[in-house]
């Protein structure tokens, strides 16, 4: 019998003609497993020369069966069954629900993310010195170099922005870009009723690389922000003039036509797509659904305005209907808040997937106001991570650091900056040759020294909330997390200190620069901390019988 360890992906395979039918649309495939106790129903999936696909990631150990459906005789009523073995992974990120605003594992255990965010990407026109506006996709190398330089560091979330390759004068690489069929490459043509395998297959290679490194990768699913430019829409599939469905707008974009649940042909060929995709890739436990991309900060534009009330149920429909075919509940983000409130607030849109666009060139104006945008999002009751911050920002390095500093002790999560130039090249980030700075920029190794810190310390995060205002008598710039009377960890930007009223504790001093470590021990009453000399320290105090 064959052997599957719980959380991974077993497979069946089955073999079929379908004579004169599209096998991506006329024909119905579905398998049912049970261990006897739990029931699960998937989508089947056609994967080309007449092969049929079915995958499922087992949730708990033991023996399971499965039965197909299909409307195709030869692929109607298969049966077999496989052994799920003990895990070899802590499965897929989920939210406990008595700590909504950290992220946890399916094994039931925290998860500290540290997040890289979206992907670079090219420009859109008003580029910097240093950025492109037409280089090529990453190819498979690339991104493999990238992924492992994260995983190498710790850093073990990214989402994908693939779509933004529209904004280049030319998409030629099949695999790349678009999940449709090519008609027609060179003229940007597809076909509609047909999926591309080979964009299918690249990005199962990039999902098992990324695992493989540790990696949470965020698929971003209906392509929202390349209907509304010009430049992106031009080469869009949904673009009638590509083989798609939807009519160009009196802007030259197809925004205004996006968010229309009234278009029966829109919505079927967009709930094909999203029930194939959801079949191909849900299994893999380290994937999680980006719907959407930056349609909240997107929709109220001067001239280009739509009803919030439209875009709150389109994304509704579509969290909804996701949900339905992913049998694992695999988190879902709408990825619509842009700098805002999110526009939806629906059960599927489980965590905010924003940005933060302050400059880091007055470095105290930059920490509060990280700040001030953790005390802002944690009131929402949910994990917050930042897509991107301001692309001005790159290669300030060391504000960067402090800025993901600050905002683990503000409660959520931050990311990098935003980068309009290729992802890797040679072995190495483009990133790195840019700007001089090694390979990878010393970022990395400081949010290798973050995770490190806060896992091999025990901290826990996850039962914390912001809690500045347990400090007292503060010079300089601090920030608290803190669950009182039990542990904090406090944040000195640069240098400083600040009183706190303790039990008897233990405290340790952690140099983020270096991972250098003080430690020392603290009677009941007032405590002052001084932090031990002008560059940015982690001070982490528990209670002294912990």
């Amino acid at each position: 019998m064959q052997e599957v360890p719980r959380f991974e992906i077993f497979e069946c395979s089955l073999t079929a003609d379908a004579g004169n039918a599209n096998p991506f649309a006329d024909v119905t495939l579905s398998a049912t497993f049970t261990d006897g106790k739990r029931r699960y129903t998937v989508d089947g999936f056609y994967d080309g020369d007449r092969m049929y696909k079915i995958r499922f990631a087992p949730p708990e150990e033991g023996t399971w069966s499965y039965q197909t459906q299909s409307n195709l005789a030869a692929l109607h009523h298969v049966e077999g069954t496989f052994e799920c073995t003990p895990a070899v992974s802590r499965g897929a990120l989920t939210i406990d629900p008595r700590y909504p605003h950290w992220f946890s594992r399916e094994d039931g255990g925290a998860e500290f993310v540290v997040n890289d965010g979206w992907y670079p990407h090219p420009l859109f026109g008003d580029s910097l010195p240093f950025e492109g506006l037409d280089f090529p996709p990453p190819s498979e190398t690339d991104m493999q170099d990238y992924l492992r330089i994260l995983g190498d560091h710790g850093v073990n979330m990214t989402i994908e922005v693939d779509q933004l390759y529209a904004r280049q004068s030319s998409i030629l690489d099949e695999s790349f870009n678009w999940p449709w069929a090519w008609v027609d490459r060179a003229a940007r043509r597809i076909d509609p009723e047909r999926f591309n395998l080979a964009y299918y297959r690249r990005m199962e290679r990039t999902l098992s690389f990324a695992k493989a490194q540790g990696v949470f990768y965020g698929v971003e699913l209906l392509f929202d922000n390349s209907v509304f430019r010009p430049r992106e829409w031009s080469a869009h599939p949904l673009n009638r003039q590509n083989g798609g469905w939807l009519e160009t707008d009196e802007q030259g974009t197809g925004w205004m036509a996006m968010f229309d649940l009234d278009n029966s042909t829109h919505v079927r060929h967009v709930e094909r797509y999203l029930r194939y995709t959801v079949a191909r890739l849900s299994a893999y436990w380290n994937v999680f659904w980006a719907l959407g991309a930056e349609s909240g900060n997107l929709a109220q534009v001067p001239g280009r305005e739509l009803p919030v009330e439209r875009i709150r149920a389109w994304y509704e429909h579509w969290g909804d209907r996701v949900a339905d075919w992913d049998v694992y509940g695999r988190l879902q983000t709408i990825g619509d808040t842009g700098e805002q409130e999110a526009l939806v607030r629906s059960r599927r849109n489980q965590f905010i997937l924003t940005q933060e666009h302050t400059s880091m060139e007055k470095e105290g104006a930059f920490i509060e106001a990280t700040h001030r945008f953790g005390e802002r999002f944690w009131r929402y009751g949910r994990p917050t991570v930042i897509g991107e911050q301001d692309r001005h920002n790159v290669g300030r390095y060391e504000a960067e650091r402090k800025g993901y500093w600050t905002a683990f002790v503000s409660g959520f999560l931050m990311g990098r900056v935003d980068r309009h130039f290729g992802v890797a090249q040679h072995g190495q980030l483009v990133e790195s040759e840019l700007f001089g700075c090694g390979n990878p920029p010393p970022i990395y190794a400081d949010l290798k020294r973050m995770r490190r810190f806060v896992e091999t310390e025990g901290v826990q995060y996850w039962r914390m909330a912001p809690a500045d205002a347990l400090l007292r008598e503060v010079k300089g710039i601090v920030h608290c997390l803190a669950r009182e009377d039990e542990a904090y960890v406090l944040y000195f930007v640069s240098g400083g200190s600040a009183e706190l009223e303790l039990v008897d504790c233990q405290y340790e001093w952690f140099n983020p620069r270096t991972a250098e470590k003080l430690e020392g021990n603290c009677k009941a009453g007032r405590c002052v901390f001084a932090a031990p000399d002008e560059q940015d320290w982690v001070l982490y105090i528990r209670r002294g019988d912990n």
